[in-house]
């Protein structure tokens, strides 16, 4: 249930003034899913802080096979219209990433400007470049209409804010940059002398996630003298990697625990005494920003707008993708070296609370609405 996520009460939310408005928030609901998370991570926090306002999130996608999700948008579709007849609906607050996620947010855009509500799209796909040069000249021309006819374009980062503004001409004004958020958490205390040292994986067991390497990077014979267990918590082809580590021979120093929710993931990191996501493509990806919330020390790669907020050795490692020996190698770091572990558990702790807590994304959300609904309605 959403009003069960503890995401704390910020002050802050009083202002700005959004007195009485009614905010649609339009993305995945399901469980799995960085997006479904931050969706829930918003809306809980909006439900408890004391703002005279509402927060409203539909799901046009489903959670169900693909093939259902038209029932799904036509719902929603049904909900929008009912809500604006009756005035509770002031902005539709879309949450894009790619394929159906853009046809279904480019006919909600449509709907909302017959029924003249401003839209804030919000970005989450790190692969949008990728999948929008593939499309037809034809489809290219009705993604950019989406993201040009948005009252607001909210993405991850300064690199995929250059992208929209000089790929799919969004106006700079209109682009606004605004980093994934977490609760922030007490931070744990890390153990001295870990045996065995606890390496925690998130994500899902595909290649884009940097598996094949990490799976390579601990046959190393550089961490033979060091006891340690990976945890590899995601869906995918474990088999796989599997068979993998059994060639290697560490396959027992492996466990791999399927799909998680959140409290089971929330649960493993806390347990953890290192957090690795060795990825090729991210945006910034929610497991590593839990993980530094608690103070978990985290091996990650500088893609997407991770080398934006983390700095190699100060607040985070990083390894270029796909490079096992140099991802070997800061394994090595990460495990045997406690004062590291110990500066980079302080330092990310503190980089969730003063910068990428989810009070601070909820300010930013706030400021976003209020300025776009000022705007929209002097036109």
């Amino acid at each position: 249930m959403l009003h069960q996520i503890d995401v704390g009460r910020p002050d802050s939310l009083s202002e700005p003034d959004l007195t009485g408005r009614h905010i649609l928030m339009i993305g995945p609901g399901h469980e799995q899913g960085g997006v479904g998370q931050f969706i829930r991570y918003i809306d809980a926090l909006w439900a408890q802080s004391d703002k005279d306002s509402s927060m409203i999130s539909l799901d046009p996608r489903g959670e169900i096979h693909i093939l259902v999700s038209p029932f799904f948008l036509a719902l929603t579709t049904i909900r929008v219209l009912y809500l604006a007849m009756v005035g509770r609906a002031d902005l539709m607050h879309l949450q894009v990433t790619i394929k159906g996620s853009v046809a279904r947010k480019w006919f909600l855009t449509k709907l909302a400007k017959l029924l003249r509500i401003p839209v804030v799209l919000h970005v989450h796909a790190a692969g949008f470049p990728a999948f929008y040069e593939k499309l037809s000249p034809f489809f290219q021309k009705q993604t950019r209409w989406l993201f040009q006819n948005a009252e607001r374009c909210v993405v991850l980062g300064e690199g995929f804010r250059d992208y929209f503004v000089d790929t799919i001409g969004v106006s700079r004004e209109k682009s606004i940059v605004v980093y994934n958020g977490v609760p922030s958490q007490p931070k744990v205390t890390l153990r001295g002398d870990p045996d065995p040292f606890k390496l925690l994986f998130v994500g899902n067991l595909i290649e884009r996630k940097g598996v094949p390497e990490l799976i390579e990077a601990l046959a190393d014979p550089r961490l033979n003298s060091i006891n340690w267990h990976v945890t590899l918590a995601g869906g995918g082809d474990a088999d796989r990697y599997r068979a993998r580590a059994q060639e290697l021979g560490i396959l027992d120093r492996l466990t791999f625990v399927g799909w998680v929710d959140s409290q089971k993931v929330n649960a493993l990191i806390q347990d953890a005494d290192g957090m690795v996501l060795p990825s090729h493509d991210e945006g910034l990806p929610l497991a590593v920003l839990e993980s530094l919330a608690y103070g978990i020390p985290v091996l990650t790669t500088p893609v997407g707008a991770i080398p934006e907020v983390l700095v190699h050795g100060d607040n985070g490692l990083l390894v270029e993708p796909g490079a096992i020996d140099q991802l070997a190698g800061e394994l090595f770091n990460l495990m045997s070296d406690g004062a590291l572990r110990e500066k980079l558990s302080v330092n990310g702790h503190a980089l969730i609370r003063n910068r990428l807590s989810l009070e601070v994304v909820a300010d930013q959300l706030a400021d976003i609405y209020a300025d776009c609904l000022a705007e929209f309605e002097r036109t």
